[in-house]
This record gives structure tokens, sequence and C-alpha cells, in this order.
């Protein structure tokens, strides 16, 4: 995914989940890169956060939502998974990832990645 290419797509695309699928098909890249690279490349104040079980995995927010939010030490791999969370909430049932749902079908409107606002 060419940086500048990226960042215009991410302009043009709709915020959270459904933006980053978008782009995903459009790219032909897996929703975990596209993610990434939403996460690095957009306006929108995101971070990408995977889990199995009760445990981070990966763990990436770029740093300005850090500096906004005054998030000093962020999760990394190997972390425990923060119990009243939604994803901890999601992970409790292992069958979901098998049956390949995301948080927007087990929870209504609520969005396995969520991006909100804009840098200012």
């Amino acid at each position: 995914m060419p940086r500048k290419l990226f960042e215009a797509e991410t302009r043009r695309a709709p915020e959270g989940i459904d933006g980053i699928r978008q782009l995903a098909d459009k790219c032909i890249t897996s929703l975990t890169a596209t993610a990434i690279q939403f996460a690095r490349y957009s306006d929108m104040h995101i971070a990408v956060l995977l889990s199995e079980g009760d445990r981070v995995c990966f763990a990436t927010m770029p740093e300005p939502p850090r500096q906004l939010r005054g998030i000093g030490d962020w999760l990394t791999a190997g972390d425990p998974l923060p119990k009243r969370t939604a994803m901890a909430g999601f992970n409790l049932d292992p069958h979901r990832v098998e049956r390949g749902e995301s948080r927007k079908e087990a929870a209504g409107s609520q969005l396995g990645l969520a991006a909100t606002g804009t840098w200012s």
C-alpha cells in the first residue's frame, strides 16, 4: 500500500470498521494490515488491538492520539486484556471468532474497530 495513494483513500473511506473493510477490499490486503495502515495514516483517532482469550497479541496507536489522551504506556503483546472492555467481553465466547463474527454483529451497533473524531 503506497503511502500517498493510501492516505488519499483514507480521506474518502467511511469511519470505523466499514471504512477499513472497504479499503482492504480495494487494496487487496488483509483486514489487519489495512487497519494498521489506517491507524497510521488517517486523520481519525484509532488504535489497533488484536487479542486472543485474555491476552493482547498486538497493539498499536499512533503518537497523536496518545498525546491527546495523555496515554503514556500503551498495551503490548503479552499484556493482560483489560477486563472491563468490550473486547474482553467479546472474547468470552471463543466461538464468535470461529463463526467469523465481529463485535458489530455481536453487540448491535458497536464496532470491533472504531475510528472516531479527527485530529485538530
